[in-house]
């Protein structure tokens, strides 16, 4: 049993039939700094709401859009938001299937 597998809730091993996480021994297997991770989560998600902020700014200071030009804009942006964020939501359902169904059972 690996040091990961012992860590967990007895018998979860022998219900998965392998060990759950496996063991992170190279340095490039170990997760990133929780630090790190978080400072790029912090810039991502301004720069993301500094675009959908400004966006609307600079179409009527820049390319004289009206409020209702601005408004069609914004329905759009969100309904094109909106179908994405559904299809990303069936590929992680469909390929997270297809991903469980290849691993060994634990009979196998």
């Amino acid at each position: 049993m690996s040091r990961a597998a012992s860590h967990m809730r007895p018998g979860i091993v022998a219900a998965v039939g392998h060990d759950v996480v496996r063991p992170m021994t190279d340095r490039q297997d170990r997760p990133a700094p929780l630090a790190a991770v978080l400072t790029v989560t912090f810039a991502g998600s301004l720069s993301g709401g500094v675009f959908w902020q400004a966006i609307f700014f600079l179409t009527a200071g820049h390319y004289r859009f009206s409020p209702e030009r601005n408004l069609v804009l914004a329905a759009v942006m969100g309904a094109v938001y909106a179908i994405a964020a559904a299809g990303a939501g069936i590929l992680v359902r469909r390929f997270s299937a297809s991903s469980h169904s290849s691993r060994g059972s634990p009979s196998s």
